[in-house]
């Protein structure tokens, strides 16, 4: 959005506004704080060029554009089966964070190819 074009909203609408990109970008319905809302909304008006994340959403400001995107690593990625060893059946489940095994306790497997 332009940034101009939020400096000229009254604070209220400006408040709302935040609330409502961050439960769209995030995809979350929570109720951030009016102390920490308040805060975003400062850094906002000023002018300056700035990027902060707050409640799942990144916000990033140059001299004339706000930008809103969801917080990298905030993503519910899709589970994927890897084999870690198809001899003892053993797969692992990777979330896009550290590895999760899924299998019950075997002997060690490979890794690697």
């Amino acid at each position: 959005m332009e940034r101009e074009a939020y400096r000229e909203q009254p604070e209220e609408l400006r408040l709302r506004l935040l609330v409502y990109l961050m439960a769209r970008v995030s995809g979350k319905n929570s109720r951030p704080r009016l102390a920490r809302l308040q805060a975003l909304d400062g850094v906002l008006m000023s002018g300056e060029t700035n990027r902060q994340t707050f409640q799942g959403s990144v916000f990033d400001a140059d001299a004339s554009v706000i930008r809103v995107w969801k917080e990298p690593g905030r993503e519910r990625r899709a589970f994927s089966r890897v084999l870690l060893d198809p001899a003892h059946g053993m797969a692992a489940t990777f979330t896009g964070s550290p590895l999760v095994l899924l299998a019950r306790v075997m002997p060690p497997c490979v890794w690697g190819r």
